[in-house]
């Protein structure tokens, strides 16, 4: 996955950014997907 920093040919520094370790929850229904996301965010 590519940066907008990346995108535009900019080199990226340390601290540029920040990765956080998110779990990852599946949806259990087609219509779920905000569930899923609210769910991973709050843990």
């Amino acid at each position: 996955m590519r940066t907008e920093a990346e995108a535009a040919g900019q080199p990226l520094e340390p601290g540029d950014f920040v990765q956080l370790p998110v779990p990852i929850i599946q949806q259990l229904y087609h219509w779920d997907c905000g569930l899923a996301c609210s769910r991973m965010v709050l843990r």
